[in-house]
């Protein structure tokens, strides 16, 4: 059965003319319901620390999940991207963010994170 992908506000990198954090994008704005859960959780407990849970990216279409890999097979994006079929982003259960808005170590959010069922990939 598939998993139903609910729409999420939640900040991301990108920014306004400005310089202010906006929202992620609507097309990427969209996880599993458990996962939903995981993210405003997990934010609540940065907030608490002094940090925030900013997200470059979440949900990617099958289009988007092969210019992801497109991408870094042709050295345009380091980190690994998996071809389309191969990534939980297009089950809208994985979520990539800015490490330097949480504020503690990665060691740290990995022990929150996993209160929260979510574990690195």
């Amino acid at each position: 059965m598939k998993s139903p992908l609910i729409p999420i506000d939640v900040i991301s990198i990108y920014k306004n003319r400005l310089g202010d954090l906006l929202p992620l994008p609507v097309r990427m704005a969209k996880c599993t319901p458990d996962t939903y859960s995981a993210i405003f959780n997990i934010a609540a407990e940065l907030t608490k620390r002094g940090g925030r849970l900013v997200l470059s990216d979440l949900f990617r279409s099958y289009d988007m999940q092969s210019q992801s890999h497109n991408d870094y097979m042709a050295g345009k994006k380091k980190a690994y991207s998996p071809p389309p079929g191969g990534s939980l982003h297009e089950a809208g259960r994985a979520f990539d963010l800015d490490l330097g808005a949480i504020k503690i170590t990665l060691a740290d959010f990995w022990i929150i994170a996993a209160g929260y069922g979510v574990n690195p990939i």
